[in-house]
């Protein structure tokens, strides 16, 4: 998990990153992902993006060289409380949404 932060201090939410190529199994894991994020309880759900928040074109180095779906997650703007009110009540239930998340996407995708 990354958390995100904003200069006004007045946004909240989740939102996932991908290759600016667009790969669908990045984009598809990563909408998996926050959907089950978003029934623990968050702000708002920004959706997956691909390019960075101000580089549409460029890539954030993390996801740079993916050669497999990835995604970069954003749970959350560290300088918005109740994000940081979220984030410390439900961190381990974010970890298993993500991960079942995740399961499911490996099963429905990967090992048929």
């Amino acid at each position: 998990f990354h958390r995100n932060s904003n200069v006004a201090g007045d946004r909240g939410g989740i939102e996932g990153w991908i290759h600016i190529s667009n790969p669908s199994d990045s984009r598809e894991v990563g909408e998996r992902i926050l959907a089950a994020m978003e029934k623990v309880g968050v702000v708002h759900n920004y959706g997956v993006k691909s390019g960075t928040w101000d580089e549409p074109e460029a890539n954030y180095k993390i996801i740079r060289l993916a050669e497999m779906p990835a995604v970069l997650l954003e749970v959350g703007y560290l300088n918005f409380q109740r994000d940081n009110d979220l984030f410390d009540r439900y961190y381990e239930e974010y970890a298993e949404a993500a991960a079942g998340a995740i399961y499911g996407w490996l099963k429905d995708t990967v090992v048929r």
